[in-house]
């Protein structure tokens, strides 16, 4: 309801953060049955934005959130890939292990589990990586804690090489 209210207040042009993650929003219209608007609002975003690098991972995870939803695997699981090389050719390795999540969870729900495990170790690796270069421990302890994170390692048995 939120991300529909949204579209029908919101300039496109006047977006402050466009590199703020918009596949939750996709996600949230596609979950209120309203993926005409999706598709047409990652349109837009794309016109806009589809030039800047770092919105192009952002267009990306959103376009396979659409993808997936339409039933259309392959095409979520291309733009997953894009997502995550991009990020790894931009350095932000907080994209990164965020999209590899991503192909994990939908090469296991295509039930290639080779594929799971290899981007889940990836990402875990990332996460692993980010972790040790916290210094501050309260910080590093928060960051392993979160949610995204929690149930990054949760798949433990699952995906470890």
């Amino acid at each position: 309801m939120y991300a529909q209210q949204a579209l029908v207040t919101r300039d496109p042009r006047a977006v402050v953060c466009p590199e703020a993650p918009r596949w939750p929003e996709t996600a949230a219209l596609l979950y209120a049955g309203a993926s005409t608007q999706a598709a047409e609002d990652l349109q837009t975003f794309h016109q806009l934005f589809g030039t800047n690098k770092r919105c192009f991972i952002s267009y990306a995870r959103a376009r396979a959130a659409l993808a997936e939803a339409q039933g259309e695997t392959e095409q979520a699981l291309a733009c997953l890939q894009q997502a995550s090389a991009s990020a790894k050719d931009l350095g932000l390795p907080g994209e990164l292990w965020q999209a590899e999540a991503a192909l994990g969870r939908l090469y296991q729900s295509s039930e290639e589990h080779e594929q799971a495990a290899q981007a889940f170790a990836r990402a875990a690796a990332v996460v692993e990586e980010l972790a040790s270069k916290i210094t501050n421990d309260d910080l590093r302890s928060q960051f392993l804690a979160s949610p995204q994170v929690r149930s990054l390692f949760s798949r433990g048995e699952t995906w470890r090489v």
